[in-house]
């Protein structure tokens, strides 16, 4: 699945999970993939689909990208894991983080 369907099917996916206003942002983003509101909380989300752990660079797009969409909280989804240093600035930053045996046990 490349990252643009893994993209899609987040969309799809927060729909369900009771997301609202969910859309995808233009092609050349400003860090933000996905944008949606629930319970009054506007999020910037940033989506990566990868092999490897998702560092910190997908949390700094998040986190720097919300005031370009007026977003109110950032988060990122991997069908991955996140390394150390992405869990500590994701912790510092409000940033919500969804890893891949989060998003399959949601799922099912």
């Amino acid at each position: 699945m490349s990252g643009v369907a893994f993209e899609n099917q987040m969309v799809i996916w927060l729909k369900s999970q009771g997301y609202e206003a969910v859309a995808k942002t233009e092609y050349f983003d400003m860090g933000i993939d996905i944008l949606a509101s629930k319970e009054g909380i506007r999020y910037g989300i940033q989506v990566k689909r990868s092999k490897q752990p998702v560092g910190v660079a997908a949390i700094r797009a998040a986190v720097t990208g919300l005031n370009s969409y007026q977003c109110d909280r950032a988060m990122v989804i991997t069908n991955s894991t996140f390394t150390y240093k992405a869990l500590k600035l994701a912790k510092d930053n409000d940033c919500a983080l969804i890893n891949g045996t989060d998003l399959i046990a949601k799922l099912f």
